[in-house]
């Protein structure tokens, strides 16, 4: 029995992805959940997406973005955690990327998730912007 849930438990981290939260500002919060409500799709999907989107930063911006999102999650004023699934599969190039860019999980998710919010609303609005 305990192999059976272990297996269903699999299958449902596949298609659901591992529940997840970052802290970071409300602002920044705001517009990636509005980012996200005006893509649509699970947040599996956003958030893979994102951490895509990151990958194709150089290096150094990469590093930039990390360290920048580090400063927003250790802000002491309007705080606000944001819930999120995130696969299995993404969730490894996140802990490879905090590992080879010396940082943590919730700085480059921070980074891909308000990156990803900024170009998915440049491209809504009609601007050249590659996703």
């Amino acid at each position: 029995m305990a192999r059976k849930r272990l297996v269903l438990d699999h299958a449902i981290e596949a298609s659901c992805g591992s529940p997840y939260s970052i802290r970071l500002a409300r602002s920044i919060a705001n517009q990636i959940k509005a980012a996200k409500a005006e893509h649509g799709g699970s947040w599996q999907d956003w958030a893979g997406a994102a951490v895509k989107r990151l990958q194709q930063e150089t290096p150094i911006e990469i590093k930039s973005l990390a360290d920048q999102a580090t400063m927003v999650a250790g802000a002491r004023e309007d705080i606000e955690q944001l819930p999120l699934r995130i696969g299995s599969k993404d969730m490894d190039t996140v802990r490879a990327m905090a590992s080879e860019y010396d940082t943590n999980i919730q700085s480059i998710l921070i980074a891909a998730l308000h990156l990803y919010s900024f170009v998915s609303s440049m491209t809504s609005q009609g601007e050249e912007a590659s996703l």
